[in-house]
Order: structure tokens, then C-alpha cells, then sequence
């Protein structure tokens, strides 16, 4: 791609400069056969010399050179590329000096060193401007490949914190089962179908880091359905979801967590259980999601490690940045959690930052 590169502007560059050279010469001496024949072999010199620079550049002394000694070596390189293309144009022309100029011999004391000193200039700009655009496609190469290790770096990070949850809500389930085994066979087979479920969404996800949320509220469905076998009459639940709402696209697994939290640390402590409240809407241009339950914040952060909200958190700054927000509070003896996304009904909403 580079090599292709070079060559279009190579191409590109030395037969603008023909066409400048021709044009102007023409203007002031008539543009003859002989003025484009000294300039189509000019440019074709050019070329050749300058193709024989950028091979010099790229020796691996030459790379290796410090930024001061390497542009000191540019410039005595294109001066001897001036010079070099002096003397082979002339060589060639030499031979139809007085055929072609009227002259018995080109190599006269000003014809020489004023041609040097243009085509050094020439190879002088020549260099300039291949490191300038070798400079940019390095910029843009480097560019092109932290934005991949980004996106790598995100995608790992996102796949250890979804992994962390899964181990972390079967292990709970598990215990919940096993417990349930002995003491009631239909209850811990009706468990088991409920967990099935949710595994079943969860491999149906193909990995997707973003979900409807219509898809999250079946699994959290089946969750609860686990949690009111497990507590027993103890957990009442309300569901506040604006239709619109469902078809939006969150972070797999997060309404879960958040729900799961609510239960563990909150109402399931509590010997008469509680209330779980589920509240989601579209506000503007955002999805508001609320998580309520009855308990006190301090309670729940004795209780917690922590582990879900600080996993939330990072899930959210991975996939939208500084877009999306998560707040604690209490209000009314009510634990409330709310989430706040951008609002999209596509699975490419996240962010690219």
C-alpha cells in the first residue's frame, strides 16, 4: 500500500513539475520539441534519482539517525542528487549541443552551476515532502493501530467483567438448589427450568455486549421467579416499563445485577422481606432505569463487596464513556439505584472514544 502510494505521487509530482518547467520555459523561449524533449528526459532523470534517494532513505543507518544528523544527511543527499542529475541530463545532451541549442558544449561555468543550484532545490522540496508524507502515514498507521488495541484492550475488559458476574449469580443459584433438593424436589426442578432459561438468553446473546431491553426483562423474569421460590412470599415486586422503552439496547446483564443486588443485600436480610420496584423510560435522548428497594444504603454496603456496582460502573465507561451515569441514593427507606444511557435502538450505540 505504501510502496503504491509512492509511486502514484512520484508519478504525480515529477510530471507536474515537467508541465511547470515546460510552461515556463515556453513562455519565455516558445515551446519548441526541444524544450519538451529536454523536459520529458529531465523528468524521467528526476524520477529515477529520486526513486534511487528514497532507497538511500531507507537504509537502516540512515533510520536509525537522530533527528538533526538525518536532516543534515537529507539535505547533503539531495545536493548530491541535484548535482548527479545535472551531469547525466547534460551527458545526455551533450552530444546534440550545437544540433539541438546552437551551442558547441553545455558544460559551460554558469549553464552548470545554475542548473545544480535548481536541481539541488528540486531534490532539496523532493525531500522535504517524502518525509512530510512518510511522517503522516506514520501518524495515521500509529493512529489506526491504538484505536485497534483500543477496541481490543475494550473488548477484553468487557468480556472479564461479564464473566465475572455469571460465575458470581450461578455460584447463589447453585447453593439456592442444592439446598432445596432434599426439602422440595418439584420446587429445586422448578429452579433448575427457571435457571435453564436464563442461561439458554444468555447463549443466545452470541456475546453481544447489548441487549433490548425487553430480552433483559424476560431473564430477569426467570430470575425473580427463582428468588420468590427461594424467599418464600417475602419479595413483592412492581414493574413501571413504558413500552416504547422495551425495544432500546442496555448493557447485557446489568438490570440483572442491579436486581440481584437489590434482593441480596437489601430485602432478602430482612425477615419480612421487602418491595423491588423496576422503573424504565425514555427521557429526551437518554433511557432512564430505576432499581428501588426497600432498605438503607449503609446496610447494603456492609452487606456488599461491592462487586456489582464497581462492575456496572467500568461496564458503563468501557461501552459509552463519560455518556452514561449510575447514582446511589435513599429516599424513604428505599435503596435507589438509576442508570441513565444514551437512548438507542441499535446495537452499535456504544461509544468509540
Amino acid at each position: 500500500m505504501m510502496l503504491r502510494s509512492f509511486v502514484f505521487l512520484q508519478l504525480l509530482g515529477w510530471l507536474l513539475f515537467g508541465a511547470i518547467n515546460f510552461f515556463s520555459r515556453a513562455m519565455l523561449q516558445g515551446g519548441t520539441w526541444v524544450e519538451f524533449i529536454s523536459t520529458s528526459v529531465l523528468v524521467i532523470v528526476g524520477l529515477l534519482v529520486s526513486s534511487g534517494l528514497r532507497r538511500f532513505y531507507h537504509r537502516p543507518k540512515v533510520l536509525k539517525l537522530p533527528p538533526g544528523m538525518l536532516v543534515l544527511t537529507a539535505f547533503c543527499a539531495s545536493i548530491v542528487a541535484g548535482i548527479f542529475t545535472t551531469l547525466v541530463v547534460f551527458i545526455l545532451f551533450e552530444p546534440f549541443a550545437q544540433t539541438l541549442y546552437n551551442t558547441p558544449t553545455l558544460f559551460t561555468v554558469m549553464q552548470v552551476t545554475s542548473n545544480i543550484i535548481n536541481l539541488s532545490l528540486v531534490m532539496i522540496i523532493w525531500s522535504a515532502l517524502y518525509f512530510a508524507i512518510k511522517r503522516y502515514h506514520k501518524y495515521e498507521q500509529m493512529k489506526a493501530e491504538k484505536l485497534a488495541l483500543d477496541s481490543t484492550l475494550k473488548q477484553v475488559s468487557l468480556e472479564a467483567l461479564i464473566n465475572q458476574l455469571n460465575p458470581h449469580f450461578m455460584f447463589n443459584t447453585i447453593n439456592n438448589i442444592r439446598a432445596l433438593i432434599l426439602e422440595d424436589a418439584n420446587k429445586a426442578r422448578d429452579m433448575l427450568s427457571h435457571l435453564a432459561d436464563m442461561y439458554r438468553y444468555t447463549l443466545n446473546t452470541d456475546n453481544s455486549h447489548l441487549v433490548t431491553l425487553a430480552d433483559e426483562l424476560t431473564m430477569i423474569d426467570d430470575y425473580l421467579a427463582l428468588m420468590e421460590i427461594q424467599l418464600e412470599g417475602r419479595l413483592q415486586t412492581e414493574f413501571d416499563v413504558e413500552a416504547a422503552s422495551q425495544a432500546a439496547f442496555i448493557p447485557r446483564m446489568m438490570l440483572q445485577l442491579l436486581v440481584e443486588n437489590a434482593i441480596k443485600y437489601g430485602i432478602a436480610n430482612k425477615k419480612q422481606g421487602g418491595q423491588l420496584t423496576l422503573v424504565a423510560k425514555r427521557q429526551s435522548e437518554a433511557l432512564f432505569l430505576q432499581v428501588r428497594n426497600t432498605g438503607k444504603i449503609e446496610n447494603s454496603l456492609q452487606d456488599s463487596t461491592g462487586m456489582g456496582l464497581n462492575n456496572i460502573q467500568q461496564r458503563l465507561a468501557l461501552l459509552y464513556a463519560d455518556k452514561a451515569s449510575i447514582t446511589m441514593t435513599e429516599q424513604d427507606a428505599q435503596v435507589v439505584v438509576t442508570i441513565l444511557l444514551p437512548w438507542s435502538t441499535s446495537d452499535d450505540s456504544r461509544s468509540d472514544s
